[in-house]
């Protein structure tokens, strides 16, 4: 037998790899366990990553060491449910890594390679059969270093509606980061589609839930694999996955592991206010263009809130049922409210003064009438 053989398609410049791109909360990690069980992909669960200065040292133990702990720390982020020591244990990565990189060399290329030839090694997978090994970075720095290694890699990039990606970061308090992640993504995709543009597809959210049949296959032609019975659930280390868990689960507390109408529910058009999806739709209206969101034209009621209350004084219904002078007022301040970027301050301003001044006023009332 040759000498080649016994690694299957886990040769380098054989295997391909997939990346997995996201615009944030947008069911990237639930695609991964989608894909995760196919007899033709290898992955582990998680970003996982092979730097330079994890080569720093060629003593291998220690980096099968410091690798072992990355693997781990990846599956206590994401499940607590997965034991890695039961299903992949570090003598089995130590063991087969150690094999591989004793045929091609120690590489960072080569060690990617090995991590994942060592745990289908382990998992009895076909090594001839396997066409791709997942990485997802998720992360679009840390897929621009990984392309210079693997050029052929096929990418996919995954969007959600931003205004309930925001939503969700919101709800776990990282709206910034959200904001960042929205706009790097979108940049290094613009880029992507010029650079690569046949070994890269776009998977909404959206339809990834709704309309999981058409992107299956958008998938299976896209990757040109067999349409396996896998990719009917998400699983990792051959056992269901229900979801993300901690700082990246569902803000839904939902868990499946099968596409899930509630997952794609349009929640932003109740728990945002009107500035907020005015806000976002400004500032994100060409990654909306570019991936089919649609705007919201018709804003009612529109909410102006502060300290934690919102008031509707703005809304056609307040509106209508004021007179003269009063609601030409309101008529003016309400087309403040719809300036880029400063109307809903310059409202919320005008409203808060409007309040002081009541409350000077009936503070002197009650200082200074006589009783």
């Amino acid at each position: 037998m040759n000498n080649l053989e016994k690694f299957g398609n886990l040769v380098p410049g054989r295997i391909n790899f997939i990346d997995i791109l996201t615009s944030g909360r947008a069911s990237a990690i639930f695609l991964q366990g989608l894909l995760d069980g196919h007899p033709q992909i290898i992955g582990l669960l998680g970003l996982f990553s092979v730097k330079e200065k994890d080569l720093a040292n060629p003593n291998l133990d220690l980096i099968v060491e410091k690798l072992y702990e990355d693997i781990q720390s990846d599956v206590n982020f994401f499940s607590k449910h997965y034991s890695l020591q039961k299903e992949f244990p570090k003598e089995a990565l130590l063991k087969y890594l150690k094999e591989y990189v004793g045929v091609f060399g120690l590489n960072r290329k080569n060690v990617y390679i090995g991590v994942h030839y060592a745990y289908a090694k382990h998992t009895k997978k076909d090594l001839k059969k396997l066409k791709y090994i997942l990485v997802p970075a998720h992360i679009p720095i840390e897929s621009l270093g990984r392309i210079k290694l693997f050029p052929r890699q096929k990418i996919i990039f995954t969007v959600r509606d931003p205004r309930s990606a925001l939503l969700s970061y919101k709800n776990v308090k990282n709206i910034l980061g959200g904001i960042f992640l929205i706009h790097k993504s979108f940049t290094f995709f613009k880029r992507l589609k010029r650079k690569i543009p046949n070994n890269l597809i776009v998977v909404r959210h959206e339809d990834l839930i709704l309309k999981y049949d058409q992107i299956r296959k958008k998938i299976v032609k896209f990757l040109e694999i067999e349409d396996s019975k896998s990719l009917d659930s998400a699983t990792f280390f051959g056992n269901p996955f229900y979801g993300s868990e901690g700082p990246s689960s569902s803000t839904l507390k939902l868990k499946a592991d099968k596409p899930n109408k509630e997952f794609a529910k349009e929640l932003w058009k109740h728990e945002l206010s009107t500035s907020e999806i005015k806000r976002i739709q400004f500032f994100f209206s060409k990654f909306m263009r570019t991936f089919g969101y649609k705007k919201m034209r018709q804003f009612e009621p529109i909410s102006i809130g502060f300290f934690g209350t919102n008031y509707l004084i703005l809304s056609k219904e307040v509106m209508e049922s004021k007179k003269g002078f009063s609601k030409g007022i309101l008529v003016f301040v309400r087309g403040i409210y719809f300036l880029p970027l400063i109307g809903r301050f310059l409202c919320k301003l005008i409203l808060f003064s409007f309040f002081f001044y009541k409350f000077l006023v009936e503070m002197v009332k009650l200082k200074y009438t006589k009783i």
